[in-house]
């Protein structure tokens, strides 16, 4: 196919001139044309009701009047809520004759939506009817109730109205469900709907004879054409009934009654009408319309038979004004889809494949659609409009195309054919299915009415094709397979079929897909769908999912997860089925075996799960459980800590008074052992000690609920002490009474009546996590309901005497989960954790060097039908709710973190025996789950891979997590937990308390001070339905709004996929309005214009208005304005004769001087751009800048002009040797404009190729218009130019002073690098604005630290950082000095965005606090933080800066490719073709907006406030000869001292020194690249995928890591070598002073033993924290040492004596 050619015939061409945008041709004026030819016609007929033109004008008239009387105008939007009726009609019409547009609201749409979609537009007012106001009452819009108006709308003028809209003008905005759960409104011009109108009546002659059936809701956008297509052609528009569009019956029986001759409606509904008996009659009939869904013939042979009437297929979304394409039915077509034709007038469509190129003829592409009826966009969705309607490249200049999704195919006729919806493309088995395909050959079976094809989730968790069928004699399965078999492939055949008397629909008569049936389980895999469970053991199993799981029927295929279990679930499973069967079901085999046949196996099978637990003796101290064992270590790090403290809570009712709780409190105590046991210490090693029953200590107070708070908190912030006990306590809060209501006077009123009586009481249990968990909470409240109740009655408590106690299972547990047993575990946690490191998340704050225990709670509510569909949705994928809520918290954490790498720990049970079903204790053990998402996946595949990663890991659970800790031997971190730090647990069975009153949540909120990971996820199924979540947040790291945010965030996130789950895991949309609106930034009220002139014309006007002032200074050599101006003027007449114009660039190399400035004035005088060329830089590096931006003259001076001759050929402009004094004084003629170059400089480029950075005037003149209004900038300044250049900084300091007047100190080269000398500068030269690196400023903070006598001199008043990061702490000298005068600025700013880009000023608070705040972007410009899929992060979430606005640079020199992939389309902008600068910066946005500066994304850093690419100075490091193979990081060793370092690997036989690679550098890149240091290696280490091994590198100047053998220190003096003898007893190793005791193989509870031994050793008090803070000899020595000192510092002067009188006896 000619390409050209195939070009033309595939991309589809409207036929006709385009509408025009005036306003006689909209639709409001041809009514009124109409109404004034025929004003006695009938307009609207409503049953009886008829209407005539002239009414219909005059009631619409009057009420436009009313309208624009309101403030109604074009552009508005008026809400319309009313039923179809007479009213309804003059509404629309009055309020386009009043120039606004409507926005339909249906009365039949829930309120919510009507608040939406009023709030999200602001529409002000609405027209509707008195029973209706309530559902838009509380908005914010006024209501204009039309049934209550006639009085009032009858003094107003009838006379006709011109409309004031035009074409342009909006008619009206509807709603569309949006992907994100957000409704979207589609803005529709006057003109589109005025075309797709003017279509219809021209296309197909509608005239005063017809009558249009008006029965679609108002809320769709066909509804329109069937109002005005009548009314615009002298017709009649006829209004079914209400409700009719939902009752096929009723709209036949209104076509009929009224002889309506034109009918439109979906097929879904057209399929129904054909099927009533009364169709056949509707002989009136002419014309009929297809929309909104795929029509076949089959259908289109039943409307028409017997009928003398055209069907018309019409095609297009709301986006494109009702239809874009048309195609009339060809009865010749005997069977498949009817073709959607060709485009309507005026609208022309493109068939383009994911490249944006034509596809041909026969090939699926996506359908986009141009024209006239192309929407504006959607309301208040810039980003969304930009991804949807986009540049049309093939139509005229400013046109767009509407993206449809739509697949579709050129047809040899030239017509289009429909595939289906680019998001219902399936792959099924591998192979991609159009649904539609398979739809289209099942109706074409004689018995198949109707047919929609799902892929659906299998319970394996593949995709399978699904069936749904309707008919009057639907086939079997198998003869609908056969049938099918005949015409599809096998893999477009449908798995399963489900047959339905008829399709839900929505309420536009479309099929509702989300409505369509789950098919049974079995008939996914095509089985038949119930399997009777077949024998004894199956039976067994699955009558204990009826119980477990509240199902009537349970058959054998059945999927226990897919029914609605969950992991704790699963754990009381294999318990039933132990204890009925007796058979020792794993509960790993249960996981493994999810469906009643595979775990019948498992119950006729015996397993190995241990010996049989029995009562082990009392006769002395037993060992602890291993999670006991684990919180003692802890307990040992922070003796009496508050983390552990657990609390159980009941309320109890008035009758139940002290003495029988405490009565119940002593029972429970002597039941359960573990409530009366403490835990010594034997030589390092816990013990229990369990104590005999007595008494329990219960403490009674007096509170009002709204203090329960205080209590709670008070009990909370008491721990225990574990060695002496008891580990429980009690406290019974009465609260105060509630008054009787009193009755009814007809009743007889007691003596007692509205007395206030006994209130009820709260009963908090505060115990130790060692003797309680979740289970035992729910077991303990049980039982003291049990007990209360029963010695409250005086009976004997119904509570059956405990088998075995928690100690009897702890001994159980030591003796049999041995290493042997745990092997295949630990094999699989390697396995699975390999490579895991910490997780990092935002912080509002940093995260202090040992880890802080206090937390909060922030509460949120998942509600009640968002909750029912998280089930539906794990159901739909064989998955849990718990699995199903891990994959959104983890997608949510991974989208902060800014890492797909997650591991989330979750408690498990741990209660694998029948036996310990109703045992107290503690039993839980921790798990790391490790889903394994990534951005890309789907969120139903990430649900797939999470159940398979829950599955695993659960049946892996038998593993001590402190022994896997010990294992894995993480980095002993104390900042952190181990391994884990998020967490996640699902409370669906029973509750850990009984108080989940809203008053009881608050206050148990409220004092709540613990948190045990930086964050935590609690979530509690309540019996309304709902989801009650918690994050449970550590309160050092987070503050409570960044977490409310977070839980705000996670259920937008599962409002998203649930109505989604093929959404990708990395696009995931969800923040808030507020969230976006912080996001994409708020227009500046110091926003200025487009300037409208160049720089040098700007500082011409300076010249003028003072001539005489001092311009430029340098070591006391001065030029006035009028001077420099002059110099300027004669160079740039100079450059012009030399053929210099517009957009050429002259490169100016100069040292620094009175001439520097002169020549940059020149080159912009002489209409071109300059390029600086800083002789300080290497030569090379001079010429290749020239030769890549293709400079053709220099400007340079004498002593520089030999170098300059070495690396140009071209013409050179020698100012102090050229005689310019015979060019003209004169400014030259402006040739250039606002939108030419100003400047190209050079920035560092990451593949060692500098690159050119393009800025226009305009750029650079609106920085000082922005920044004008913070700054004040006047004639009186004096701006030091201290920074080269070549350095975009120098721009603002140049032009900063020269365009407003000020003075412009040169600050000479050698006295940029003398701190003392530039200090006297600033002060002998007064200056005032003062412009620093904070590498530079850090002498001057230097010398107010020292208190110089000299800043006293100092007259700044501003003081501007920028280039490099500002380390707030370090300027505490300064503002000591100082205080807030001189103001300090810190701006960020990007070359590629015009030197500044935000500005933060300084406050003590900031210098105090911490992070790096730059501030909100300047007025004009926009800051987007975006992840790497493009989304707006959270307000506190790292995100890449993205700059828009006028300060954007043009774009790379000669680098297209470059440009275009940093310089990308702004989605957020409103303007088209707008652009943002992708910065590879990283920032977080503080809740007020402001920007928290991070650093640098990629390898590209800044030293001394130059940008560095390390790859630049690795390839010029690895051109040195000796050099094989080199890699730059950054270091930095004292906090803001950011340094280059250097490793390098040499080529054999050769070993180059520091000072030769250092002086190799300098000749290829600028010094402020050269390393500062240079370690030579034996090789570059890698990981295992190939990649730099970061971590495997050596700190700066050694080439050993600390554990190599080579730097072994033997212990030194006695108090170390002690120490290592102790070392050597426990881990069995030689250790020296500097090795790691974990890394020798140390774990926590040996540390605990080292720890007693010292004490024991040096009789002091060493907390075992030391242990892990101070993991070496040496340093363990130190905290000795440290110890023995403070306690002899604590002795008096007679302990001493009395000590030094022993000591001498002993001696003696």
């Amino acid at each position: 196919m000619n390409p050209d050619r195939s070009r033309t015939d595939v991309v589809g061409a409207g036929h006709g001139t385009a509408a025009d945008a005036g306003s006689a041709t909209i639709l409001p004026a041809l009514v009124a044309r109409q109404a004034a030819a025929t004003p006695d016609a009938v307009a609207v007929l409503a049953g009886d009701v008829e209407v005539t033109y002239a009414e219909l004008d005059c009631r619409s008239s009057r009420l436009a009047r009313l309208l624009l009387g309101l403030g109604v105008g074009p552009d508005s939007l008026v809400g319309v809520c009313l039923p179809r009726g007479v009213d309804l009609v003059v509404a629309l019409l009055g309020v386009w004759r009043a120039g606004a547009g409507y926005l339909p609201l249906s009365p039949d749409h829930p309120r919510d939506w009507a608040t939406w979609v009023l709030t999200d537009t602001g529409a002000g007012i609405v027209l509707t009817e008195s029973a209706l106001t309530d559902l838009v009452a509380g908005t914010g819009a006024r209501t204009v109730c039309l049934d209550t108006l006639s009085a009032e709308l009858a003094e107003l003028s009838d006379e006709p109205l011109v409309s004031p809209a035009t074409g342009d003008s909006l008619a009206y905005a509807i709603y569309t469900s949006g992907s994100t759960g957000r409704p979207k409104g589609v803005m529709i011009s006057h003109a589109a709907i005025a075309n797709r109108v003017g279509w219809a009546v021209q296309q197909h002659g509608l005239g005063p004879d017809d009558r249009v059936l008006q029965k679609t809701a108002l809320t769709f956008d066909a509804a329109c054409w069937e109002f005005f297509a009548p009314l615009v052609s002298g017709g009649a528009v006829v209004l079914a009934p209400v409700g009719a569009e939902h009752d096929p019956a009723a709209m036949v029986r209104a076509v009929a009654r009224h002889g309506v001759t034109v009918f439109q409606g979906v097929p879904s509904v057209l399929r129904l009408v054909a099927e009533d008996p009364g169709w056949r009659d509707c002989t009136s009939l002419r014309l009929l319309f297809s929309a909104g869904e795929p029509l076949h013939a089959e259908l289109c042979r039943r409307l028409t038979d017997g009928l003398k009437v055209t069907l018309w297929n019409t095609y297009g979304p709301t986006e494109c004004a009702i239809d874009v394409t048309a195609h009339p039915y060809d009865p010749a077509l005997p069977t498949g889809p009817v073709p959607i034709g060709r485009p309507l007038t005026n609208l022309r469509v493109l068939v383009l494949d994911q490249n944006g190129d034509p596809v041909p003829v026969g090939v699926a592409g996506e359908l986009h659609a141009g024209g006239v009826g192309v929407a504006r966009g959607y309301l208040g969705r810039p980003d969304l409009t930009a991804q949807k309607f986009v540049p049309d490249p093939y139509g005229p200049a400013g046109s767009r195309l509407y993206r449809t999704g739509d697949l579709v195919r050129w047809r040899s006729d030239a017509t289009l054919e429909y595939i289906g919806r680019l998001d219902q493309q399936v792959k099924v088995n591998g192979v991609r299915i159009e649904p539609g395909e398979v739809e289209s050959v099942l109706v074409s079976h004689p018995d198949v009415a109707g047919a929609v094809v799902l892929a659906q989730d299998g319970a394996d968790g593949t995709k399978r094709l699904v069936g749904y069928v309707t008919g009057p004699r639907v086939p079997t399965p198998d003869r609908l397979r056969a049938f099918l078999r005949d015409r599809l492939p096998d893999p477009l055949v449908p798995a399963a079929f489900v047959a339905l008397p008829a399709f839900p629909l929505t309420t536009s008569g479309k099929v509702d897909r989300a409505a369509l049936p789950v098919p049974d389980p079995g008939d996914a895999d095509g089985r038949a769908p119930y399997v009777a469970p077949r024998n004894a053991a199956e039976r067994l199993v699955a009558r204990a999912w009826t119980e477990l799981l509240k199902v009537d029927q349970v058959g054998a295929h059945d999927d226990f997860f897919q029914l609605g279990g969950s992991s704790l679930l699963l754990t009381r499973l294999a318990n039933q089925l132990r204890a009925a069967s007796g058979s020792k079901v794993a509960l790993r085999g249960l996981f493994a075996a999810p469906t009643v046949e595979q775990q019948a196996r498992l119950v006729a099978v015996a397993e190995e799960d241990g010996p049989p637990l029995t009562v082990v003796p009392r006769t002395g101290p037993l060992p602890l459980s291993f999670g006991q064992r684990r919180l003692w270590v802890l307990d040992r790090l922070e003796p009496g800590s508050t983390e552990w403290v657990a609390p159980l809570y009941l309320r109890l009712s008035p009758e139940i008074d002290a003495a029988t709780v405490r009565r119940a409190l002593t029972a429970l105590a002597q039941r359960h052992e573990v409530l009366r046991t403490r835990y010594v210490d034997e030589a390092g090693e816990p013990r229990q000690v369990i104590e005999s029953p007595g008494a329990v200590e219960l403490r009674t107070v007096e509170a009002d609920r709204v203090d329960l708070d205080t209590v709670f908190r008070a009990e909370f912030e008491r721990g225990f002490d574990l060695a002496t006990g008891p580990v429980w306590r009690a406290l019974l809060v009465r609260l105060p009474g509630t008054p009787v209501p009193v009755p009814p006077t007809s009743v007889r009123i007691p003596a007692t009546a509205g007395r206030t009586p006994a209130g009820e009481s709260v009963l908090l249990l505060t115990l130790h996590h060692i003797a309680c968990d979740g289970w035992s909470s729910v077991v303990l409240e049980r039982e003291l309901r049990e007990l209360c109740a029963a010695f409250a009655a005086g009976r004997t408590p119904e509570l059956p005497a405990p088998p075995v106690q928690y100690a009897d299972f702890a001994s159980w547990q030591r003796g049999w989960l041995t290493d042997d047993v745990l092997a295949a575990d630990l094999a699989y946690w390697r396995r699975t954790l390999a490579g895991l490191g910490p997780l990092d998340l935002p912080t509002d704050r940093p995260r202090p060097a040992r880890r802080d225990s206090r937390g909060a709670l922030a509460p949120f509510t998942i509600p009640a039908d968002l909750a029912t569909a998280v089930r539906e949705l794990g159901r739909r994928y064989g998955a849990s709710p718990y699995m199903t809520l891990l994959t959104a918290f983890g997608t949510l954490i991974a989208r902060y973190a800014g890492r797909w790498d997650v591991a989330v720990g979750t408690p498990v049970a741990g209660r694998t025996r029948p036996e310990l079903e109703n045992m107290v204790g503690f039993f839980l053990n921790s798990l790391v789950l490790r889903p394994g998402l990534h951005g890309g996946l789907r969120f139903g595949e990430a649900l797939e891979a999470t159940r398979e990663v829950c599955r695993e890991a659960f049946a892996h659970q038998a593993l001590p997590f402190e022994q896997l800790v010990d294992d894995l031997q993480p980095d002993r971190d104390m900042s952190r937990t181990p391994l884990f730090q998020v967490a996640f647990d699902l409370h669906d069975e029973g509750l850990t308390g009984g108080a989940v009153r809203a008053d009881d949540l608050a206050a148990f909120t409220a004092s709540w001070q613990v948190a045990k990971t930086d964050l935590t996820l609690f979530v509690r199924v309540q019996a309304d339905g709902t989801m009650l979540g918690a994050l449970e947040y550590a309160t050092a790291l987070f503050d409570r709004t960044t977490v409310d945010r977070m839980g705000g965030h996670l259920v937008r996130l599962l409002h998203a996929v649930v109505a989604d789950p093929d959404l990708r895991l990395g696009t995931v949309d969800f923040l808030d309005p507020v969230d976006r609106l912080v996001a994409t930034g708020v227009a500046d009220p110091f926003r200025t214009g487009v300037p409208d002139r160049c720089l040098h014309e700007v500082f011409e006007e300076r010249v003028v208005a003072s001539p005489d002032a001092v311009a430029v200074v340098f070591e006391g050599v001065e030029l006035s304005y009028a001077e420099v101006n002059a110099r300027a003027n004669r160079l740039a007449h100079r450059l012009r004769g030399l053929g210099v114009g517009v957009e050429s660039l002259v490169g100016v190399c100069l040292e620094r001087g009175v001439e520097l400035v002169p020549a940059l004035l020149g080159v912009l005088k002489s209409g071109a751009a300059y390029l600086p060329l800083d002789p300080a830089q290497p030569v090379d590096r001079l010429g290749f800048m020239v030769g890549d931006a293709g400079a053709s003259v220099v400007v340079t001076e004498s002593a520089l002009s030999a170098t300059v001759a070495g690396f140009h050929d071209g013409d050179l402009v020698v100012v102090d040797r050229e005689d310019l004094s015979g060019q003209p004084v004169s400014n030259p003629v402006p040739v250039s404009g606002p939108e030419n170059l100003i400047y190209v400089i050079y920035t560092s480029g990451s593949t060692g190729r500098p690159k050119g950075v393009c800025v226009t005037h305009a750029n650079v003149l609106r920085l000082f218009s922005t920044t004008y209004p913070h700054f004040e900038f006047t004639s009186s300044d004096v701006w030091p130019l201290f920074h080269s250049y070549a350095f975009d900084f120098s721009v603002w300091e140049l032009w900063g002073a020269l365009l407003y007047g000020g003075r412009l100190v040169v600050v000479p080269r050698e006295v940029t690098r003398l701190p003392d000398e530039f200090l006297d500068l600033l002060v002998r030269e007064r200056v005032t604005v003062l412009n620093q690196t904070p590498s530079a400023f850090r002498a001057l903070v230097g010398f107010a630290r020292d208190g110089d006598p000299r800043l006293a001199a100092l007259r700044v008043r501003a003081v501007v950082f920028g280039g490099e990061k500002l380390e707030m702490a370090e300027l505490a000298p300064w503002t000591d000095r100082f205080g807030n005068s001189p103001a300090l600025v810190n701006m960020y700013g990007i070359t590629e965005t015009t030197v500044h880009v935000t500005q933060h000023r300084v406050r003590a608070t900031d210098v105090d606090g911490h992070g790096n705040p730059v501030g909100h972007p300047l007025g004009d410009l926009r800051v987007y933080l975006l992840d790497s899929y493009g989304n707006l992060v959270p307000v506190g979430v790292p995100g890449e800066i993205h700059v828009g606005g006028p300060g954007v640079a043009r774009g790379y020199l000669g680098r297209p490719e470059l440009t275009a992939q940093r310089f990308v389309p702004d989605p957020f902008a409103t303007s088209p073709g707008a652009r943002m600068y992708r910065s590879g910066d990283l920032a977080r946005r503080r809740p007020d907006g402001g920007l928290d500066f991070l650093g640098r994304i990629d390898d590209q850093v800044q030293i001394r406030g130059y940008r560095v690419e390390l790859g630049e100075i690795e390839a010029a490091l690895a051109a040195h000869p000796g050099v094989r193979d080199a890699v730059v990081l950054t270091d930095e060793p004292t906090p803001g001292a950011l340094r280059l370092v250097a490793y390098h690997v040499a080529e054999p036989d050769a070993s180059p020194s520091t000072a030769e690679l250092a002086a190799h550098c300098a000749t290829r890149i600028p010094d402020y690249m050269v390393p500062a240091v240079f370690v030579p290696l034996d090789r570059i280490p890698l990981t295992a995928n190939g990649k730099l091994d970061r971590r495997a590198l050596p700190a700066p100047g050694r080439a050993l890591a600390e554990v190599d053998a080579a730097d072994y220190v033997p212990p030194q003096g006695a108090l170390e070598e002690r120490i290592a003898e102790i070392w050597t007893e426990l881990l069995d190793v030689e250790a020296g002073a500097r090795t790691n005791f974990f890394a020798a193989g140390g774990n926590s509870i040996l540390a605990v033993r080292l720890a007693a031994r010292i004490q024991e050793e040096f009789e002091i008090e060493l907390p075992v924290r030391t242990v892990f803070e101070r993991p070496t000899i040496a340093r363990i020595a130190e905290a000795v040492e440290e110890r023995i000192r403070a306690e002899i510092d604590e002795l008096s002067e007679s302990d001493l004596l009395a000590g030094l009188a022993l000591l001498k006896e002993q001696k003696g």
